[in-house]
């Protein structure tokens, strides 16, 4: 069983109030990641994804690829050993 892994990405563009965390949960839930995503007060967006290497990269390149009705012109992204454990995939008020 490969090692658990945590993404963290900030989102930066056009990715709030275009339904941009529903349509990563929709990802993020076909791949079996657990985490969450938020909206962050500067207009970005969070992303806090658990799960192999290789699941987190398929993730991040579905993201980049389709972003849905979202624009993304930036994104920040650290790899690392986990901090918490989630138990499933949330979007996060």
């Amino acid at each position: 069983m490969g090692e658990i892994f945590e993404l963290h990405v900030i989102f930066f563009g056009t990715v709030q109030g275009v339904f941009f965390r529903s349509h990563v949960k929709s990802f993020a839930n076909m791949l079996q990641i657990n985490g969450y995503i938020k909206n962050l007060e500067n207009g970005s967006v969070e992303l806090v994804a658990q799960a192999k290497k290789q699941v987190l990269d398929e993730l991040l390149k579905l993201i980049l690829n389709n972003p849905g009705f979202g624009k993304i012109t930036k994104f920040e992204k650290e790899m690392k050993k986990p901090q918490n454990n989630y138990s499933k995939f949330e979007i996060k008020y």
